[in-house]
């Protein structure tokens, strides 16, 4: 790969901080700020606890943004220092609401519900303090409010609870090993074990016991911990874990136990949980969970039918999946095909039962850890407590022939649930209206639960480690089943595994084994599958509007040939479809490369053409706009295509041997040859770079792109990048640029934005406007293609001007916008005309808008009408403030404005172009370099543009179609453009009619010149007999001109005749 592969250390102090956390919590060595959190091992329970530690240190960021902001250097951008959300920090007692998956539990109706648990059993790495451990226990029981949790059933049958609050009963046992023989310390430890499972009690309490095997003097020791199913679930563990640690710690350095911050109760979760299901629930996601239920659930086959299979025994059986394709799945599989490990479990879930069953469908309740956002001014980063959601997924692999093919069946249909499930329990549980009808929906045959890694619950430091070797029984015997078959993966000493728990009465252990050996075999097909089949799919592309079919076409026209993935797709901007539709329409004319954009400059010095070259490819790797392609066949929208990376390579030239005069001339040939030479939408990067070098330390850089990649503002963003990255090669320096944003912000911005409101506007503001301003001067040329021609004002004309502008409150922009359209409206004859404008674009909404590289820039009709007697300064200061409203919609299309026009399809709404350029690209020096003479063309498909830009000398720059026009007529259009500017100046009170455009020059010609036609006449014949002489012989010839039209001789004659036929009748 042709990219920079290192290890970009962090930069700042956030992105040390972070990059901290994530190796913490990853348990990895090392981690760049550009690595991908899931590339690496990541998932969405670690992306809790890398949200919670960092609360710890002070930033504040959200699970949701660790899946938006995928790497370091992206999260170091939104994360925030200032508190989070506020949540009570003293003990929280009182009555709560039953939340879903607590009503679910309770529903079970076990004869035993006390004894349903979660456990944990450690090796401790030293022996602990007693007195400390307790002071620990303690504290966490004060500092979790969940662990206080008290029950109590009603008469009615239904359950309440509350917290209760600080209260003396010890939840610590101490076991001191070291009076019993070691022969029977399996046998006592089993015991205190049961013991300790069963002592918990939901109303008398405690739901928390922790029994501590002290194996004597200088000897480790081991630690049961169990807590009620209630009051703990898969992430309150790793709190929970983190928290004893911290706490005995800082006991045992004599000192105050401080734990982090409080985050929002579980109280107040319950209580806005239940505000949310009565109106918090899109009508989307009610939709959604009301078609689930439509979904035939399809039960397994059985070996033996059970009366009552939900008290029936349990057994379980544990698979392995080794330890270098646990790494592949969590890794490699999830970077390559852009999947989470879930979407690759159920894959193999599905066609691992499909092989038993014979049914390619599978219905199944998928656990997830439910906290996810959904209401707002949350933060459960921090709370312990049972947070699980329960959801029903239908999976169906039908047509699904290869591994890939199933992932992607699978990916595709986890990924539309909305708010990962979570909304189903609060509609069951807490909706009244949908509770009912989602009761009554047949419960899946199997559940899955994937725990995440266990192993990183661990650090190198950790006070303890995992113990083996004795039974937990979490349930109390005779615990009703919920799920024929449990199915919980987890990840512990680096290999995945999976235990299924089933029931014993109706599946024989054969069964059960050969499907849970099925799904590994599954995995490992997935691993090893190697036929280059992609599970890209269209969620992974959520803005390109495409069908899997659509895609599919897509990701194979434009990788054939190629061996750099794509990484995104989305659509094109307005300005960016209207280039693509000129340049193609146009494609076949060899005269016209429409919006190809090529800039040259100098640079003196000793160049180093390799280091100058990789300066460009880290460009172009950082800025994903240069990693771009486009693709519009076959498909409903064009998308830009971006890749992971793509190759370039330099051109170089020399002309050292060349005369003067030659390098002159094979310059100018090179620069019109290179100007013409299009390039190919559907290959990246569409951009070359040639290096002339025409003498020893002389240097002619050429760069030509399409402006589909770039505006102006752009330039200069991408040119000092370019010096500094080259400076720093060549001193030995690393490399480390800030993340750049990528111009995919904009396209999502654009999609936000109100249509209608733009509607609205430009249909009011063309009203009544029916057909293009004519340009008043073309003609027809025989020569072709595009060229320009400008002019620039003297200092003193410049400053004159910037000056009367800011005395009158008026951007130099609207003057010289307002003369330009005077000009128009001279040339033309018409007092309403319209011209396009091009505007930077760049919304402020969008943050470091204004460091992206990409083409923001706008072009939108501005229409202009002219009133002779309004004062010039009054005319402007319209013009401004109608400027000032239309560049709140200047979002919309050209397209989309021509359509609400009452301008025919098909026809253009202008045929002139005005833009007001300040890119402020300067002359610069690059270490030993010099770099200068800068020139830049490039062209549009439009007949004639203006260009201005602003500096100590204004310049002003005529684009034109030399089809259409020759240099002469636009030599005298830019010195019509200096007149009025003067003129428009010398007098603030003067009216529009009274400015004259034209220069004393042609004054002189049109008043004396052209006027000197006397000449000697014949005294024979009458006037009039001349008069129809030159009727007869140039009827179309100009022979009255008044303020407002022409009549030509032969108009003349005609009129003449009527008015002698009226006299004669009378």
């Amino acid at each position: 790969r042709e990219i920079e592969s290192e290890c970009v250390a962090p930069r700042n102090g956030k992105e040390e901080t972070l990059a901290t956390i994530w190796k913490q919590v990853l348990g990895i060595k090392k981690v760049g700020i550009h690595d991908n959190f899931f590339e690496i091992g990541g998932d969405s329970i670690l992306s809790i606890q890398i949200v919670s530690r960092a609360k710890q240190a002070g930033l504040h960021l959200t699970p949701k943004q660790m899946f938006e902001h995928q790497t370091i250097a992206e999260l170091a951008q939104v994360v925030k220092e200032e508190q989070g959300v506020q949540a009570e920090q003293g003990v929280v007692t009182g009555e709560l609401i039953l939340t879903p998956i607590q009503q679910w539990f309770f529903a079970q109706d076990h004869p035993n519900p006390h004894h349903w648990n979660q456990s944990m059993f450690f090796r401790t790495k030293e022996r602990l303090d007693i007195v400390l451990l307790e002071k620990a226990v303690r504290t966490l029981l004060i500092h979790h409010d969940a662990l206080r949790l008290r029950y109590e059933r009603l008469p009615d049958g239904a359950w309440k609870q509350r917290n209760e609050g600080i209260e003396e009963q010890s939840t610590l046992t101490v076991i001191s090993l070291d009076e019993v023989p070691q022969a029977e310390w399996h046998q006592v430890i089993q015991t205190e074990i049961d013991t300790a499972q069963a002592s918990l009690h939901l109303h008398a309490g405690p739901l928390m016991r922790m029994v501590y095997f002290d194996e004597g003097e200088k000897r480790a020791g081991r630690l049961f911990w169990v807590i009620h199913h209630l009051a703990v679930d898969g992430v309150s563990w790793r709190i929970l874990l983190e928290d004893l640690q911290t706490a005995y710690n800082q006991a045992s350095q004599d000192q105050k136990i401080q734990l982090s911050t409080k985050s929002t109760s579980f109280k107040a979760w319950s209580e806005k949980l239940h505000h949310y299901a009565e109106a918090g629930i899109a009508q989307e996601v009610r939709d959604y969970w009301e078609q689930q239920f439509e979904q035939e659930v399809a039960m397994l086959p059985v070996d033996v039918t059970l009366e009552d299979p939900a008290n029936a025994a349990t057994e379980e059986i544990t698979v392995v999946l080794d330890e270098k394709e646990t790494r592949a799945l969590l890794q490699e599989i999830s970077s390559t095909h852009r999947v989470q490990i879930n979407e690759v479990l159920l894959a193999a879930l599905v066609q691992a039962t499909a092989a038993w069953t014979g049914h390619l469908t599978l219905t199944v309740d998928l656990e997830g850890h439910g906290r996810e956002e959904i209401i707002e001014d949350i933060d459960l980063s921090r709370t312990v407590g049972w947070f699980t959601s329960i959801y029903p997924v239908h999976l169906n692999t039908t047509g699904a022939n290869t591994p890939i093919a199933a992932l992607k069946a699978v990916k595709e249909q986890v990924r539309q649930i909305p708010n990962k499930g979570v909304d189903y329990g609060i509609l069951r549980y807490l909706n009244p209206a949908m509770r009912e009808r989602l009761e009554s929906q047949p419960t899946p045959s199997i559940s899955f639960n994937y725990l995440g890694q266990f192993d990183q619950m661990f650090s190198d430091d950790a006070m303890v480690v995992p113990e083996t070797g004795f039974t937990r029984l979490d349930h109390a015997p005779g615990s009703k089943r919920s799920h024929l078959i449990d199915v919980i993966g987890i990840v512990t000493d680096g290999k995945l595994q999976f235990t299924w728990v089933y029931n014993v009465g109706q599946f024989a252990k054969s069964t059960i084994q050969s499907v849970a050996e099925n799904m590994l075999h599954q995995l490992s097909r997935l691993i090893y599958s190697s036929d280059g089949e992609s599970a890209l799919t269209i969620s992974d592309f959520a803005m390109a509007n495409l069908t899997q079919a659509d895609l599919t076409k897509v990701l194979s026209k434009m990788t054939r040939g190629k061996n750099h993935p794509i990484t995104d797709l989305y659509p094109l901007s307005p300005l960016q479809e209207g280039m693509l539709f000129h340049t193609l329409h146009d494609q076949e004319n060899e005269h016209v490369a429409p919006y190809v954009v090529q800039l040259s400059f100098l640079v003196r010095g000793k160049l180093d053409i390799l280091t100058f070259e990789q300066a460009w490819k880290s460009v172009i790797q950082r800025h994903e706009i240069f990693r771009s392609a486009f693709v519009w066949d076959e498909i409903e929208e064009p998308l830009q295509v971006v890749y992971d990376h793509i190759p370039f390579k330099l051109n170089e030239v020399d002309w050292r041997a060349l005369s003067v005069e030659e390098k002159e001339e094979k310059r100018k040939a090179f620069l019109a040859s290179d100007r013409k030479q299009a390039f190919l939408f559907d290959e990246a990067p569409l951009m070359r770079v040639t290096v002339i070098q025409e003498a020893e330390e002389e240097y002619r850089v050429v760069w030509t792109h399409h402006h589909i990649l770039l505006d102006g503002w752009s330039l200069p963003l991408v040119f000092n990048e370019l010096l500094t990255v080259y400076q720093k090669r060549m001193n030995g320096e690393a490399v480390n640029l800030p993340k750049s944003s990528p111009y995919k912000k904009y396209i999502k911005w654009l999609k936000e934005q109100e249509q209608e409101q733009a509607e609205q506007f430009w249909r009011e503001k063309l009203r009544g406007f029916t057909a293009p301003t004519p340009l008043g001067l073309e003609s027809k040329e025989q020569e072709k293609g595009y060229t320009e021609k400008g002019v620039c004002l003297s200092k003193e004309q410049t400053q004159a001007l910037q000056s009367w502008a800011k005395r009158n409150k008026l951007t130099l922009s609207t003057v010289i916008q307002g003369a330009w359209a005077y000009l128009m409206s001279r040339y033309s004859g018409e007092n309403d005309i319209v011209f396009g404008v091009t505007s930077s674009g760049r919304p402020t909404e969008i943050v470091d808008v204004e460091h992206i590289v990409g083409p923001f820039i706008t072009t939108s009709p501005t229409r202009i009408q002219l009133t002779d007697d309004l004062k010039v300064r009054d005319w402007l200061q319209k013009i401004q403030e109608e400027e000032i409203e239309r560049r709140q919609y200047e979002y919309a299309s050209l397209t989309e404005i021509q359509g609400w026009s009452e301008v025919p399809r098909g026809t253009p709404l202008f045929h002139s172009l005005y833009v007001f350029e300040n890119y402020p690209v300067k002359e610069e020096s690059s270490g030993n370099l010099e770099i200068g003479d800068l020139e830049g063309v490039e062209q549009t498909h439009y007949p004639l543009g203006l260009t201005v830009v602003p500096g100590s000398q204004l310049s002003l720059k005529l684009m034109y179609d030399r089809s259409k026009f020759n240099g002469l007529t636009i030599e005298r259009m830019l010195g019509h453009l200096r007149q009025a500017l003067k003129q428009m100046i010398e007098n603030v009170d003067q009216t529009l009619s009274e400015l004259v455009y034209v220069t004393k020059t042609e004054q002189k010609q049109l008043l004396e010149e052209w006027n000197d036609t006397a000449m000697e006449m014949s005294q024979e014949g009458l006037i009039c007999d001349r008069f129809e002489d030159k009727v007869a012989r140039r009827p179309d010839a100009i022979a009255v001109v008044d303020q407002m039209r022409e009549w030509t001789y032969g108009e003349l004659d005609a009129r003449a005749n009527q008015l002698a036929h009226v006299l004669q009748r009378k």
